[in-house]
């Protein structure tokens, strides 16, 4: 295949291919699944919990380039938005109560898809770190 010339959207997926489990159970295929394994993904949420904790950088299987040779020292005295190549911020347009927020959460990273009981639990933790941590903490939390 030549680089932009591939024969159809499944390039080199097989297009019948239906992962195990749920997906087989129901006569559905799911060609781009062939790339996911067990470490593909973990390895994706370490990348994404390290962009949420110390920004963008390679510490702690993130996705960017080493900023500091110490990664632990993000813990207790580097500052994410100066030792990363970016850091990643939200403030909520309603901040006046817990719902709103985790209304516009729901909103921007599940498309309102949010259950009413997630949505009810992470409510609660919300307001449990708020009262303890401050908006910030409870913004982390949520």
């Amino acid at each position: 295949q030549e680089p932009f010339r591939t024969p159809n959207v499944f390039s080199s997926f097989m297009p019948e291919y239906a992962n195990p489990g749920a997906i087989q159970d129901a006569s559905l295929t799911s060609p781009e699944a062939q790339i996911f394994s067990s470490p593909t993904i973990v390895g994706l949420l370490n990348g994404l919990m390290s962009m949420i904790d110390v920004g963008l950088n390679a510490c702690y299987g993130g996705f960017g380039m080493r900023t500091v040779w110490n990664c632990g020292a993000f813990r207790t005295s580097l500052s994410n938005e100066i030792h990363s190549n970016g850091a990643l911020g939200f403030s909520p347009t309603d901040d006046s109560s817990a719902s709103a927020v985790v209304d516009e959460l729901a909103l921007l990273l599940t498309g309102g898809r949010l259950s009413e009981n997630s949505r009810a639990a992470i409510e609660t933790e919300y307001n449990t770190a708020k009262a303890s941590g401050g908006a910030n903490k409870a913004l982390r939390m949520a």
